[in-house]
């Protein structure tokens, strides 16, 4: 499994303060980033869950703010489908929009994603339902804004561990054909690979 990060600041230092996001009475300055990661799975089977780690603190920007942060937000979360190979008959087939016209639909019933910070506690992000792999297929437009329940619970949580988890959850995954519609109870995936990204918003005191 292979995991690429990176954490994209909308600031850039914190002389460009004045210049972008809001001044609240010139005491609070409110500005937002987002942190974007792809996961890779070979042979992996469905349905499973995988758990990946984010530490803030590795990225200067954050270091560099991080006393003056008052409060601390997710906002929204991002999801969607990069490559996938499955298995029909015991021929792997890359999945195309285009190319695999015999193909109906392949779905998963849903996709889910959680964020804790002692792996005992988790909350959820966002959950994807019924997500068709076509709609998904490297269209990074699919953006659920995360439950209002989620975001009052981890705000102090956020504020004081720079350290969290993202936990992705993933159901069986249904493949529809002209001449077979199968659910899988379990099915090995030869290749997966998917992107998301979460927008976290800080108020930074001045």
């Amino acid at each position: 499994m292979k995991k690429i990060y990176a954490l994209t600041f909308l600031v850039a230092a914190f002389g460009f303060l004045w210049s972008c996001g809001s001044v609240d009475s010139l005491q609070t300055f409110s500005f937002q980033y987002t942190i974007n990661f792809e996961d890779e799975r070979i042979n992996d089977k469905v349905p499973d869950f995988s758990i990946d780690e984010t530490n803030l603190n590795e990225y200067s920007e954050y270091r560099d703010n991080k006393d003056k942060i008052s409060k601390s937000e997710i906002l929204h979360f991002n999801f969607w489908v990069d490559s996938l190979v499955y298995d029909k008959y015991g021929t792997q087939i890359a999945f195309d929009p285009i190319e695999n016209v015999d193909e109906k639909k392949i779905t998963f019933d849903y996709v889910r994603f959680w964020i804790t910070f002692d792996q005992e506690e988790y909350f959820e992000l966002a959950t994807f339902e019924d997500v068709d792999i076509k709609e998904y297929y490297r269209n990074p437009f699919h953006i659920d804004e995360v439950p209002e329940k989620t975001r009052e619970k981890v705000i102090d949580k956020l504020k004081n561990n720079p350290i969290f988890y993202t936990k992705s959850e993933f159901s069986i995954i249904n493949i529809e054909n002209t001449d077979l519609a199968t659910k899988y109870d379990t099915l090995v995936v030869p290749y997966f690979k998917y992107k998301t990204d979460c927008v976290l918003r800080f108020e930074v005191d001045l």
